[in-house]
């Protein structure tokens, strides 16, 4: 028995079990159930490299696309699935995982991980900020949640940096820059193809300053 992989499992099984009783007993919204769980699996996520390899963590991404591809067919898992728009973001949210890992865990770690925080945490606190302040339109989201989403993505940048020695006046123009495409391609994205498109963008820009 794979102990780590199993272990694994059980986290991502826990994550989506708490959402389904948060949205079902304690009548939470599902934009929140669904940006919570969005939010803990990419923290998960996160710490695959440190405990799995590369085919494990591909096998996972997979098993959940197929599962919640599933759950969208059939309106299962309703504190993921249940959205009040044409949404394919959480098939798309463990394939764009899937896509970054193939494309950068072996070649460098550094730009998987932060394209799994930018992922996980900046369209996180870009989805809560937009549901609750989000007044403005922008293009097909929030300018409140945009500007939460591009904050939150240069302290992403800003903490790699400064853990790689790599903080300079050019180094952070670089990183305000690297920001603000990687917000405009959440903005302009629709039916949740950003979960696709974001880790793929922040992954090639990490791999281009780490």
């Amino acid at each position: 028995m794979d102990v780590p992989l199993i272990s694994f499992l059980i986290l991502f099984v826990t994550i989506f079990l708490i959402g389904e009783i948060s949205f079902k007993y304690l009548r939470l919204n599902s934009e929140i159930t669904r940006r919570s769980t969005h939010l803990l699996s990419g923290l998960v996520a996160f710490m695959m490299p440190y405990h799995l390899t590369l085919g494990q963590a591909v096998a996972l991404g997979i098993l959940f696309t197929l599962v919640l591809a599933f759950s969208e067919v059939f309106k299962l898992l309703p504190s993921v699935t249940r959205v009040n728009r044409s949404s394919l973001g959480s098939i798309l949210f463990p394939l764009g995982l899937v896509t970054s890992g193939l494309l950068f865990w072996d070649s460098n770690l550094t730009a998987f991980k932060l394209s799994v925080l930018v992922l996980a945490i900046s369209d996180s606190v870009a989805g809560f900020v937009g549901y609750k302040y989000g007044k403005r339109k922008l293009f097909f989201v929030t300018s409140e949640g945009s500007l939460a989403f591009l904050l939150t993505t240069f302290s992403i940048f800003c903490f790699f940096g400064f853990n790689y020695g790599e903080i300079s006046i050019s180094s952070l123009v670089t990183f305000v820059v690297f920001s603000l495409v990687l917000t405009f391609a959440e903005a302009a994205t629709t039916k949740g193809w950003d979960n696709l498109l974001l880790p793929v963008i922040a992954g090639f820009f990490a791999s281009l300053l780490f």
